[in-house]
C-alpha cells in the first residue's frame, strides 16, 4: 500500500502549502485522485495524529500538530506510532 505514503506525503503538502484548506473526503477524494480507501486512511491518519481536524461536519482542516514522517507510519496497521522523546 505504497499508494497511502503518497497520499499522506500530497496531502500534508497541499494542507501547508494552503492556510485555510477545508476539505470533505469526497472533495480530497477528487482533488488528489485518489482511491476512496486510500483518500479515506490517510485523512483518518492524519486526523489521529492532529495533523488534521475533523469537524461534526465532516470537513477536514489544518490542526495543530506537526506534519507526520511517513516512516513513522506503521505500514501494517498505517497508525502513527508515538515514540517518548
Amino acid at each position: 500500500r505504497m499508494e497511502l505514503g503518497r497520499a499522506l506525503t500530497i496531502i500534508q503538502m497541499d494542507y501547508v502549502e494552503m492556510p485555510g484548506l477545508t476539505l470533505t473526503l469526497q472533495q480530497g477524494r477528487r482533488l488528489w485522485t485518489l482511491p476512496l480507501d486510500v483518500c479515506q486512511a490517510a485523512l483518518e491518519t492524519l486526523a489521529a495524529t492532529g495533523f488534521l481536524v475533523r469537524t461534526r461536519d465532516g470537513h477536514y482542516l489544518r490542526g495543530g500538530g506537526p506534519p507526520v514522517r511517513i516512516e513513522a507510519i506503521d505500514p501494517l496497521t498505517w497508525v502513527a506510532g508515538h515514540s517518548a522523546a
